[in-house]
């Protein structure tokens, strides 16, 4: 394989209604084992979704799940310590790419392979253990997790059919830089106790924002811009995802960043979740871990909170201008493990149309 337009890329197509778990591996180094000649000596391994960029990884470092799963599907070794690249990935039904390249712009013989996981035996997880906070938008915005945290659509605003299991809500923006009249959900508001571990889960799809300076608003917002605060947010020029922890002082924000194609994934329905415990935040795009950082911060409680809408000088100016679906919004008051969002991801998108 060469550089640039020679690179090697394989396509692949994960067919039928629901996600698969897929081991890809990058095999550059090992091949020698085998007497290749020539081999890569350090690949990278890129997974595409058209030209959105869903996972890489370089060196693959000994991962222990990714052994296994190696193991399970009679793959031959890797070595702890090689140069060879792997992703151990849950997808949901679509077309995909995996791209090897070599690191440097360096050339030599490489193989990539394609693995189906299977499911390994359904893990003890019960998806309602901390489950604070529930909305299906089945014609209300009634919390469904028995706690009563029901909270309140304001705005231009619709219960819509098309949801994941049934209705989902559509707020629609007002595309103001200052609030004027948008669409939006307010939360209610969630005690001190989630500064020990919260989780928040939602799915979102159709989003519309102006361009500047109205290109950006947030997908949920617990908090103001100046204020302690976490948020999901939504860039519609830098087409970025945020994923933002910090205590509201100049250069304090912990940020994940996830790029997207609006082409491609504004349509459908995505799957965003940010995880936080004291020491560690981390952020997953549709069941896949996308990054995680050390981070410690008290954000709860907080004066003000919602889903289309955000504020800032302390509460005192605000904003809605998305226009956007969303559908089963979770709020916990523990951080979920990666395998728990990878099994929340997979029950609830096999409802996704």
């Amino acid at each position: 394989m060469g550089t640039d337009a020679n690179i090697l890329i394989a396509g692949f197509v994960v067919g039928g209604s629901t996600a698969k778990n897929l081991l890809i591996r990058a095999v550059g180094p090992t091949l020698t084992a085998f007497s290749v000649p020539g081999v890569l000596a350090d690949p990278k391994l890129e997974l595409f979704s058209g030209a959105t960029l869903l996972n890489s990884n370089d060196d693959w470092g000994g991962d222990a799940n990714i052994s296994t799963a190696a193991v399970s599907v009679g793959a031959f070794p890797l070595a702890n310590t090689a140069k060879d690249a792997a992703l151990l990935v849950t997808l949901p039904p679509g077309s995909y790419t995996a791209q090897v390249s070599g690191v440097g712009k360096t050339t030599g013989v490489a193989l990539v392979e394609l693995y189906d996981v299977p499911n390994p035996p359904a893990p003890a997880v019960n998806l309602n253990d901390g489950l604070a906070a529930y909305y299906t938008f089945d014609g209300n915005a009634n919390d469904r997790s028995g706690n009563g945290n029901n909270a309140t659509p304001s705005g231009s605003f619709q219960f819509v059919a098309g949801g994941l299991s049934g209705n989902a809500l559509r707020i629609n923006g007002d595309s103001s830089l200052f609030y004027a009249g948008g669409g939006h959900l307010l939360l209610p508001k969630f005690s001190s106790a989630l500064n020990a571990g919260f989780t928040v889960s939602l799915w979102v799809k159709d989003e519309a924002l102006g361009g500047q300076p109205i290109n950006e608003e947030h997908y949920v917002s617990f908090g103001a811009l100046d204020l302690a605060e976490t948020q999901i947010t939504l860039n519609s020029v830098t087409k970025v995802i945020t994923f933002n922890i910090d205590s509201g002082q100049p250069g304090s924000a912990v940020q994940i960043l996830k790029t997207i194609n609006p082409s491609s994934d504004y349509p459908l329905w995505k799957h965003l979740v940010l995880t936080y415990i004291p020491g560690k935040m981390a952020a997953y795009f549709n069941g896949t871990k996308i990054g995680e950082l050390s981070a410690t911060f008290n954000v709860f409680p907080v004066a003000t909170a919602a889903l289309g809408r955000h504020w800032w000088n302390g509460g005192g100016a605000s904003s809605a201008r998305m226009s956007a679906t969303f559908d089963n919004v979770r709020v916990y008051s523990r951080a979920l493990s990666e395998s728990e969002v990878q099994v929340l991801f997979v029950a609830e998108s096999a409802g996704t149309p």
